[in-house]
Parts: structure tokens; C-alpha cells; sequence
């Protein structure tokens, strides 16, 4: 027995057409049912019934037949296909018996049958009750649904009451066409409807399978672009109508012919027939599994967005069946596609899972999914923070005792030059006289927090800003200074003209102008403002050149510079260590007015 192990990758296109696209995939185990069902003449049309448990298909095999075509069928017992048999004469008679097809109630029969002499055509479609293993009520359908023409293959649907076929009548697309007709409930079947240019082409559409919920249909194109002869193809309902028909793909379908698609909405094996290389002879049954198909289709709409502007993300998005822990699809999205939509097989449980640059990795769980249905899942990317620069662990003053300039070197110099002038009365700044013990210190500390400041512009530079660059999403870089100060009471008053604004942590906004009274709270807003200043400064003069990333994202408005009073530190028990402040750098979704 020739078993073939293969990865199923269903395609929108092959063949010369749009480039293919991924819809899902399965590792299949593909056997050729030679033992006791194929023969060296054509068998083809299979189809199992899990009430009668039994695989009929039709053969023009020579051995035990009636006609030139007749039905057959295989018992599955302790877990095999059986020797095939004869139908039996209700089934078979001198012509050809086509395919046949079986309702969900075990009884409810449609098959075709050429030659007969109540038949209108060329093959027509019958009705019939199976019961113990024979055919009765055997009934022509009659008009509307057979004609003088050629009428084949039924496929109903589990409740019996939707009947797809094949036929070469007049009014459809050329060849033959999948056609579809109505049961009213009291036996009468409606005109047919010819499934139209979306399914049919010029040439032959064939073999359709409905599954039992009516959502799914499977058919043979030779019109359709495939990998040659008749490929098996698949289409879903949608309130719109059928979608585009959807190839299964090389591992069911080759340059020889593949048709007669069954998948039972119960059972481990799916079925279809191939003239492939390596058969018996003619056209051969072929089993599958796992039968993902029979259960019908579902869409999954995934989007991947942003939380402030509910635009959309390039992620990686991969779909695990849960019971099996196997990738059914994989794919990418970007910024300029909402919705992506994958079919994949209902009645199983799926962990969708999302990779979107350095975030952690998301999951949703998708439970219960039944046929037809279409279930949405929405990742949403918020910010991320990226850096966070306490400065307090050092355990050094980042600034002179009541002064909110940050104690680089610069500052320290021209401190004492500012008290003379625009700082002269804001005698809660800290007299610090050149040349004295007090300076020396403060200047090894301005040295340190030099450092501390170049480490986070280099940082910036090197690693943080240059990702932005070929981000078309549009996402914002955004620094947050946070200002502390110790629990030493201040007197006096803001000196200076520039007035200052700044939000304290919760949220409230704050603003200094000359001659406020000055207090903790607006010391730490003030640091904070400094510092951010020093920072955009240093983050320029290190960006030089116009096509820096810092100059190019400044230019198209996505950094942002938040200023935060985080009013008195009392985290640290030197006071020293509490002038302190803190950045952080974020990133934050797309670009939105600030």
C-alpha cells in the first residue's frame, strides 16, 4: 500500500495567475485505497456513509458487475476498508449507475443513472430510500431537474432538502456546469439554478460535494486555474453568495485529474478520486487524514491595531489547532489592511497567536467555532517602554541644593554668574563659591551626570530611534523626564521670566511664573522641564547631519517630550540622592496631534 505523507497548503492561485496565497495547512496522510476497493479499471465517486458504515463508490470494473457501471461498496470494519461488493441489483442494472449520495437520516438516497427507460436524458438524477442495504421508492426526479440532457452527480445536503449536480444543460457558463435545486418539503424540487460565472467557467465544472450543513461545497474545474486536467476545488457560503474558489492544493491535486471529493461531517478519512501516476489503472479512490473538511468552514477575521488610532500593524500572526498543538496558517499583515481572512475548518478549538516587533508575544483563544460563522479576534498594541533610566541609584545630587538646572559642568559654571543677575534672589539655591570643597564635589558629581546623560543619548542614537525610521506605521517615540525633590523645605520665590508648565504624576497641570512661591512640587517640575531641555539639546547636537533618525523623526513630529513633577523623593535616604530625576523612553502607537 503506497501511503504519502503531505503538508496541505490551500491556494487562491496557482498556476500563472495572482501569486499564491496560504489559506491553511494540515500534514495529510494521502493512501491509495488499493487493497479491496481500486481495480485496473476506473473507480471513482466515493461515498461513506457513517450510519451504514459502509464506502459505495462506482467501478467499471468487470468482476461481479451488472452493467458498465455499477455501484459498489466497502463494509469498515475493526478500523479497515473491506473487500468491496456489488451493490446489488436495486442499485445496478445493465447500463451505467452513477454516483449516489446519502443524507444525514441514513436513508434519504439521490443517484444517477444512464439509459434507464423512464429516464428524460442522456443520465438523470433519481430519488430513493435505502433501507437494509437496498434501494426502494426509486423515483425519477423528472422535470425541472433532469432534461434531455446530461444530469449526473448529486450531492445533498445533511437535511436532504438541497441538491447540487453536475450538467451540459442550456443557460449555464459551457461544459458542464455545477447546478442547484430546492426541495419545497412536499417532494417537488425547483428549477434549477445555474451557480453562475464565480464557480463555472467555459469549460467543465464537475463532481460536487456539498457538506451537510450546506456551508461548504467542493467541485472539479477544468476551467479553473489549477495544476492541470481537474483539480478539486472549494468554495463558502457567504451572505454575498460563494467566494472565490479556493485550489486544496499539491497534495490532493496533480497534473492528472482529481474529482469526486467526499468529506463526511463524521469520520477520520476524507475521499477523492485521481488518475495519478501510481495507481491500479484509470481513475483510483484515495483516502485522507485527518478530515478537517467534512466539519465545514469558518472565517477568522484577524486585526492587528493600534490603540490610539485603530490603525493597522505589521505583525506575524500564526493559528495553532489546540488539539494538536500543529500551525494550521501563518501570515503577515501591514499598515495598509484591515481584516485579513483565513477559512479554516469549524468544530476546532484554535490559539491565534501575534508577533508585532519587540512587544511580548500575544495569544486569544478560538473556542467553539461552528460552520459558516465568522469569528473576529483584534489585537491592540499600546505602548511600550523601551528604556527606564532611574538616575537616582547612583546616589549622587543630580542637581545643586534648590537649583532645577541639571549639574553639568555648564551649569555649575555659570551658576555663580546667575546669582548675581536673573537668579539674584532665590536664596533657597545653594551658594556654592568657586574654588571651594563644596564646588570640587560638585563638580565630580557634574561629571558623573554628564555620563549618565550621554549614555541615554547614545542609547537613543544607536538603538532605540533607528528601528523608527523604516517603520511606515508611523509610530511615536516618547521621552518622559520625571523631576524629584528632597523633603527640605523651600522659601521664596521663581526669579526668572521664562514661565514654565509641566503636569505633576496624576495628571494635573502646572505652570511657574515670576513671582510664584516656590515649593516642592514646582522644584521637581522645574528639574524636570531642565532636564528635558539638556536632553533635546544633546539628542541635537548629536544629530548633526539632517537624515539622523532624531532630526527626521523630530521633522515629521514623532518624538514627544512629556515633563513630569514627581514632586518630593523620599525613596532614598540621603537627601543628595533624592535631586534626582528619571527617563523613560516609549514607544506609543502612531502619530497623533499632541
Amino acid at each position: 500500500m503506497k501511503n504519502l505523507i503531505y503538508t496541505l497548503v490551500l491556494l487562491t492561485s496557482v498556476a500563472g495567475l495572482l501569486p499564491a496565497q496560504q489559506i491553511y495547512r494540515y500534514e495529510f496522510e494521502i493512501v491509495n485505497m488499493q487493497h479491496g476497493v481500486n481495480s485496473a479499471a476506473d473507480d471513482y465517486s466515493p461515498m461513506f456513509s457513517p450510519a451504514a458504515n459502509r464506502l459505495f463508490f462506482n467501478s467499471f470494473r468487470e468482476e461481479g458487475s451488472y452493467g458498465k457501471a455499477d455501484v459498489y461498496y466497502a463494509p469498515f470494519e475493526n478500523g479497515e476498508f473491506q473487500e468491496a461488493q456489488n451493490a446489488g441489483r436495486t442499485f445496478n442494472r445493465e447500463t451505467n449507475d452513477g454516483s449516489m449520495s446519502l443524507a444525514k437520516d441514513g436513508f434519504t438516497v439521490a443517484f444517477a443513472a444512464a439509459g434507464r427507460s423512464e429516464g428524460l436524458g442522456d443520465t438523470d438524477i433519481y430519488s430513493a430510500v435505502y433501507k437494509y442495504g437496498t434501494l426502494e421508492s426509486i423515483q425519477n426526479l423528472g422535470e425541472p431537474v433532469n432534461t434531455g440532457n446530461w444530469e449526473s452527480q448529486p450531492s445533498l445536503t445533511g437535511d436532504g432538502m438541497v441538491m447540487y449536480f453536475a450538467s451540459n444543460r442550456a443557460g449555464g457558463q459551457g461544459g458542464t456546469d455545477i447546478w442547484v435545486t430546492r426541495n419545497d418539503g412536499w417532494g417537488k424540487w425547483s428549477k434549477p439554478e445555474n451557480l453562475g460565472p464565480g464557480i463555472n467557467t467555459p469549460d467543465d465544472e464537475a463532481a460536487p460535494n456539498i457538506t451537510s450543513d450546506g456551508g461548504t461545497l467542493y467541485f472539479s474545474s477544468e476551467g479553473l486555474s489549477g495544476y492541470g486536467g481537474m483539480d478539486i476545488f472549494m468554495t463558502k457560503m457567504t451572505p454575498e453568495g460563494w467566494d472565490q474558489p479556493t485550489n486544496l492544493g499539491k497534495a490532493i491535486n496533480t497534473e492528472a485529474d482529481e474529482l469526486y471529493f467526499f468529506a463526511p461531517d463524521a469520520g477520520d478519512f476524507f475521499f477523492f478520486a485521481s488518475a495519478r501516476e501510481g495507481g491500479k489503472g484509470g481513475l483510483d479512490i484515495y483516502r485522507g487524514t485527518p478530515n478537517v473538511f467534512g466539519r465545514g468552514m469558518f472565517t477568522l477575521v484577524v486585526n492587528v491595531v493600534d490603540s490610539l488610532s485603530d490603525s493597522p500593524l505589521p505583525s506575524y500572526v500564526d493559528v495553532f489547532d489546540v488539539r494538536t498543538g500543529e500551525m494550521v496558517t501563518t501570515f503577515a499583515t501591514n499598515t495598509k489592511t484591515r481584516d485579513y481572512t483565513e477559512l479554516l475548518p469549524a468544530n476546532t478549538n484554535y490559539r491565534v497567536e501575534v508577533s508585532f516587533k519587540d512587544y511580548p508575544r500575544k495569544e486569544q483563544q478560538v473556542y467553539n467555532v461552528t460552520p459558516n460563522e465568522s469569528r473576529r479576534v483584534k489585537f491592540v498594541y499600546g505602548s511600550m517602554k523601551l528604556a527606564d533610566f532611574d538616575l537616582g541609584k547612583y546616589n549622587i545630587p543630580f542637581f545643586v541644593t534648590g537649583y532645577y538646572r541639571p549639574n553639568v559642568r555648564a551649569h555649575l559654571e555659570e551658576l555663580n554668574e546667575r546669582k548675581r543677575t536673573d537668579l539674584r534672589g532665590a536664596n533657597y539655591i545653594e551658594r556654592v563659591p568657586e574654588g571651594s570643597k563644596k564646588y570640587e564635589r560638585y563638580e565630580s558629581y557634574a561629571e558623573t551626570v554628564e555620563q549618565l546623560f550621554d549614555e541615554v543619548v547614545r542609547k537613543s542614537i544607536d538603538e532605540y530611534l533607528p528601528q523608527f525610521i523604516d517603520e511606515s506605521g508611523g509610530e511615536v517615540v516618547e521621552y518622559t523626564v520625571t523631576g524629584y525633590a528632597d523633603p527640605q523645605p523651600i522659601v521664596g520665590r521663581y526669579v526668572e521670566n521664562d514661565t514654565v508648565s509641566f503636569y505633576d504624576a496624576n495628571g494635573y497641570a502646572y505652570s511657574v511664573k515670576q513671582g510664584d512661591e516656590m515649593t516642592n512640587l514646582l522644584l521637581s517640575g522645574l528639574r524636570a522641564h531642565h532636564s528635558a531641555e539638556y536632553l533635546k539639546s544633546a539628542l541635537a547636537a548629536q544629530s548633526s547631519d539632517p537624515n539622523s533618525p532624531y532630526r527626521r523623526l523630530v521633522k515629521d513630529g514623532r518624538i514627544k517630550f512629556n515633563v513630569i513633577a514627581g514632586g518630593v523623593s523620599d525613596d532614598r535616604d540621603d537627601f543628595a540622592a533624592q535631586r534626582r530625576i528619571r527617563i523613560s523612553i516609549t514607544r506609543k502607537g502612531r502619530k497623533t496631534e499632541f
